[in-house]
């Protein structure tokens, strides 16, 4: 149900996605008119006289290639495909009879309800299974406003179900997407871009359930945990208001003060990923993940013209092999590097192991049947590729393409109960962009690590920016299982959150949020993203903001790594690197061209 034969281009968007859906079909579209008592009104409440100006000032200081929310006329062929029916519903007056019956007679299964011109509990009666209809932001300002205004790092978009017993709505889908720092129309567009996917995803489960839309077959714990804790949105205008010229003072005023303190720590400053160790006491029966920032870390920092972030550690005789991604400002991509841990905590400088024409990072190590393999992210290359180890830690040879044409980042694997399943951040094609890889999580399954892998049937399996990206391997903690995920809502990889796996099949995933790691394990963060454990070895990652004309930190920084031809210098962090006590096998780490 639109309000016009001039609806916004993500309809458009929809209605293509619908012709192509093996789970639904779209059977008629209805295009509401002005009624005859001029009951319908197609503007929002009415504001004061600064949001129409600053509206027009965020379209032109943030445009857009191709907006979501422009009106694109229906094409004549998409009347002849569908059938359209006009009918003249208003916000405050019902659809006549006559065409409420005409509807009816079409016997639809679900009703769209995509405009503002006719509230969903209206249109009770008219389709089998109920009516789905969008909230967007708060629901009481344009979506994006009051979260730019506020510095809400993350803006909320749902789908409601109203059942056909017009009982209370409830949630069928939700997503949570970045908020843009400056630009409640970039925020806004944001969310209707990705609104198909949205409304889709909410049909499939309507579909794979065989229940009406108030079903709680779509209703996970999590989602009607947040449902109770939303507005209630049987009470949400027809229309956001608009905010009055106060509001909008407010609201400019914060986000000005913002960009200057942004602009203030950018002057003299970068940003460079970081190592952290932790060596648990061994008489500590296990880690407290809920209070990391606590503990005793030693740092690994790296000369000025790289990073090293993404460790992953294993253990070996006499301390540990920890595997980095090594970027180089110069190169523009990075390598996986490895570095030794030794019992008493000393560390040496990364050296190259693994090397391709593409971007390397994420250096997953796994163990199965007796032999060491390594999933690397590389999204550059469109696939997920496992090596397997010739002569540990390195050599490496290419043992199977895990998924191939795909961009995957962060590809974490696990066994459980003797299936292997495979978690990722995807951006699907033909629509995707950057920031799908930090909101969408996909899963997979396979009889073993090498394959073949099956698309879980409900991926994306969650949409939230605040908890969808990897941040290392899962584990088990007091008896649970634990994903590490990236809140990036806040800026990329700005702290993690670790979740309880509560149910992992072929047909479902709930998790939900038991810790945050916030970034102050360390003075001078402002990120952390990525956290690993073997026995005896917690490790994890850090952007330290440092000063471009020179500080302290210079003093820790590791020597760079060795070339082929070249002795290999000793790197130290907080203490010289003790030969002696090193890991036996970190003897035969070398450089790989």
């Amino acid at each position: 149900m639109l309000d016009s034969l001039e609806p916004p281009r993500w309809i458009h968007r929809l209605m293509e996605e619908l012709a192509h859906a093996p789970f639904a079909a779209l059977e008629l579209v209805i295009v509401t008119a002005p009624s005859p008592s001029g009951a319908r009104s197609a503007s929002p409440a009415r504001g004061g006289l600064l949001y129409p100006l600053y509206a027009r000032l965020d379209r032109r200081l943030f445009p857009l290639h191709s907006d979501p929310l422009e009106p694109v006329s229906l094409d004549r062929r998409d009347g002849e495909v569908v059938p359209l029916m006009h009918v003249t519903g208003g916000t405050r007056s019902p659809l006549a009879p006559d065409e409420s019956e005409a509807i009816a007679d079409r016997r639809l299964d679900v009703l769209l309800c995509l405009g503002a011109s006719l509230r969903p509990q209206a249109a009770v009666g008219l389709a089998r299974l109920g009516t789905l209809y969008l909230q967007m932001g708060d629901g009481e300002l344009p979506a994006g406003v009051r979260e730019v205004f506020d510095g809400v790092p993350a803006t909320r978009s749902a789908v409601y179900a109203v059942p056909d017993d017009a009982s209370a709505p409830r949630l069928a889908a939700e997503a949570y997407r970045k908020t843009h720092k400056r630009s409640a129309h970039r925020t806004r567009a944001e969310l209707y871009r990705k609104a198909p996917g949205l409304l889709l995803r909410a049909l499939r489960d309507l579909y794979d359930s065989g229940e009406e839309v108030g079903g709680d077959g779509l209703e996970t714990d999590g989602e009607r945990a947040a449902r109770r804790e939303a507005s209630d949105p049987t009470v949400v205008a027809p229309h956001p208001r608009l905010p009055t010229d106060a509001e909008m003072t407010r609201g400019l005023l914060r986000v000005g003060g913002r960009l200057l303190e942004h602009t203030r720590h950018e002057v003299g400053t970068f940003e460079q990923w970081i190592l952290g160790f932790h060596l648990p006491d061994p008489g500590t029966p296990h880690v407290a993940y809920d209070r990391l920032a606590s503990l005793a870390w030693r740092t690994a920092i790296p000369p000025r013209d790289r990073f090293w972030a993404d460790p992953f550690p294993v253990r070996v005789p006499g301390g540990h092999v920890v595997f980095v991604e090594e970027y180089l400002y110069e190169r523009g991509r990075a390598h996986i590097s490895a570095l030794e841990v030794s019992a008493s905590g000393a560390t040496s400088t990364p050296v190259p192991v693994l090397e391709r024409e593409y971007h390397l990072s994420y250096p997953l190590i796994l163990e199965w049947r007796g032999e060491r393999f390594m999933i690397p992210e590389s999204s550059g290359g469109r696939t997920v590729d496992a090596y397997r180890a010739t002569s540990f830690p390195d050599a490496w040879t290419l043992e199977a393409q895990l998924l191939g044409d795909v961009r995957a980042v962060d590809a974490t694997p696990i066994e459980v109960e003797g299936r292997w399943w495979m978690f990722a951040g995807v951006a699907p094609e033909p629509h995707s962009h950057a920031s799908d890889l930090q909101e969408e999580l996909h899963l997979f399954h396979a009889p073993s690590p090498l394959g073949p892998w099956t698309p879980h049937r409900r991926n994306p399996v969650k949409s939230d920016v605040r908890g969808a990206r990897p941040a290392g391997s899962l584990f088990w903690w007091n008896g649970e299982l634990i994903r590490p995920a990236q809140d990036c809502s806040v800026r990329y990889g700005y702290a993690m959150t670790l979740h309880r796996v509560l149910r992992l099949n072929a047909s479902e995933f709930r998790e939900e949020p038991v810790a945050r790691i916030d970034p102050c394990w360390t003075a001078g963060l402002r990120g952390t993203h990525t956290l690993n454990t073997a026995p005896g070895l917690v490790v994890l990652d850090g952007r330290l903001v440092r000063r471009k004309a020179g500080d302290s930190f210079d003093r820790q920084v590791a020597s760079p790594p060795p070339r082929a031809s070249s002795p290999r210098p000793t790197g130290h962090v907080d203490a010289p690197f003790d030969h002696a006590s090193a890991p036996a096998a970190a003897d035969r780490v070398r450089e790989v061209r």
